[in-house]
C-alpha cells in the first residue's frame, strides 16, 4: 500500500517484509541503534511474525521498518520500528505507526 501521512511526509510504500529486506533491516538497525540486533534476530522475528512486520520503501530503498505484536484482536503492541537515520525527520516514523 502506498501511504503519506502527514501530508509533508514524502510518500512511500509500506509493505509486509519479505527475507531480501533483511539486510536492509539490519542496516537500518546498525544505523540507528549501534550493538543492538543482529541480522539473524530479524530472521528469527521474520519467521515467527511474517503478518505484523513491516517494511518502508521509497525509490526501491527500504527507509524504514515496523514490526509489532498481536496477541489478540484488541491487543498489540509494537517490539521495534527505525527509520534509516537519511530519512529521519520526514514523517516516515509516524506513517508507519
Amino acid at each position: 500500500m502506498w501511504v503519506r501521512v502527514p501530508p509533508s511526509a514524502p510518500m512511500i510504500k509500506l509493505r509486509k517484509i519479505q527475507q531480501e529486506d533483511l539486510d536492509g533491516v539490519a542496516e537500518i538497525t546498525k544505523n540507528s541503534f549501534p550493538d543492538i540486533w543482529p541480522k539473524s534476530y530479524f530472521e528469527k522475528l521474520h519467521r515467527q511474525h511474517p503478518d505484523t512486520f513491516f517494511v518502508a520503501e521509497k525509490d526501491n530503498r527500504i527507509v524504514g521498518y515496523v514490526l509489532g505484536y498481536l496477541k489478540s484482536e484488541k491487543l498489540g503492541w509494537i517490539k521495534a520500528i527505525a527509520v534509516d537515520p537519511d530519512f529521519q525527520g520526514q514523517g516516515i516514523g509516524t506513517t508507519m505507526v
